[in-house]
């Protein structure tokens, strides 16, 4: 189990994702901008981060987020190629296939080491990050 942050739209990344992690225990928290992204990450240990290259706020985060990786979502591969995406670990260009976006997540959190580890609890609406002991 990994936490995620997801910086875009939960109304349009929402249904992808949740098909591209049909069963998988992840923690995903949701924020449309940098600002919230600040508040929200500040005291999990992030597994990775996917970003919607074209909210607000999103090439400053890739920056912001150091050793993290990140899954950036592209309008084109040309942006993909320029700036600040370029950073990322990885990008899929949109609109999304569910099970290329699960195939590209599960690839980042093998590489960072953190696929499969029990990192967050999740009783009810409580969860706890073992990590950084957490509770929220």
């Amino acid at each position: 189990m990994a936490t995620i942050l997801v910086l875009g739209s939960k109304e349009r990344l929402g249904p992808d994702l949740g098909e591209a992690l049909k069963g998988e225990p992840h923690v995903l928290l949701w924020v449309a901008d940098i600002e919230e992204a600040a508040e929200q990450s500040g005291g999990w240990a992030l597994g990775m981060a996917i970003l919607d290259m074209d909210a607000p706020g999103a090439d400053d985060l890739v920056q912001r987020l150091g050793d993290t990786p990140v899954l950036a979502l592209v309008s084109t591969v040309a942006v993909a190629n320029d700036g600040t995406a370029r950073e990322a670990d990885d990008f899929l260009v949109k609109p999304i296939r569910p099970d290329e976006l699960g195939a590209r997540v599960k690839r980042l959190l093998v590489r960072a080491g953190v696929e499969h580890k029990a990192e967050v609890i999740a009783a009810g609406d409580l969860l706890v990050d073992l990590a950084s002991y957490h509770v929220s």
